[in-house]
This record gives C-alpha cells, structure tokens and sequence, in this order.
C-alpha cells in the first residue's frame, strides 16, 4: 500500500505511535537510550577487535617469542657478569684477611719454638 492511502486511513499505526509519542515521550526515551547504548557496546567491541588484530599485525608470534629469547639472553649475561664482579669482589677481600692469619700463624710458631 503506498504511503498516501495509508495516511488517510483514521486508525493507522503509525498514528498511533506519533499519539503514544507525543503523550508518552519517557518511553521513548528510554528506548533510544538503550539502543544508544547497544550501538556504543558494539562500536566499542568493534574497536576492540580491530586494535588487537592491528596489534597481531604489528608483533607475530614468532617475534615475540624472539623477542623474549633475546631479552632472557640479555638478563642471563647481565646476571653472569653481576656474579663475577661479586666473586672478584669477595676473593679480594679474602686475600687480605688470609695475609693477616698467614702472618700471625709464622709469628706463632716463632714463639713456640
């Protein structure tokens, strides 16, 4: 049926919603609100996807996994060389401390003898 005939009828349903409308615009409302919120819900899942597509793009997971060889390669050398520094550090202040005690053990047996 074409619009024109459907507007001359006395009781159409489109009448009717513009009625309930303008006598009960809350209704309304709170539909546009909930179909404003659907539509944002989606735009934001929608984004969502799309950043973390963009950010599989931009790190394969090959890369990261090399990525993380590299960087535990870089803390295991970082570690090795902390822990050569700290036993050169200890073996020269034990060689003082093993002077010392050699010292007063030759001084000792001088006194024994």
């Amino acid at each position: 049926m074409p619009d024109e005939v459907y507007e001359q009828r006395e009781e159409s349903m489109r009448k009717f919603i513009r009625k309930l409308q303008s006598s009960k615009p809350e209704l309304f409302q709170q539909q546009q609100q909930q179909q404003q919120q659907q539509q944002q819900q989606q735009q934001e899942q929608q984004q969502e996807q799309q950043s973390e597509e963009e950010i599989r793009k931009m790190f394969p997971i090959g890369a990261r996994c090399m990525l993380s060889a590299a960087a535990a390669a870089a803390a295991a050398a970082a570690a090795a060389a902390a822990a050569a520094a700290a036993a050169a550090a200890a073996t020269a202040a034990i060689q003082p401390a093993a002077a010392a005690a050699a010292a007063a053990a030759a001084a000792a047996e001088k006194h024994i003898d």
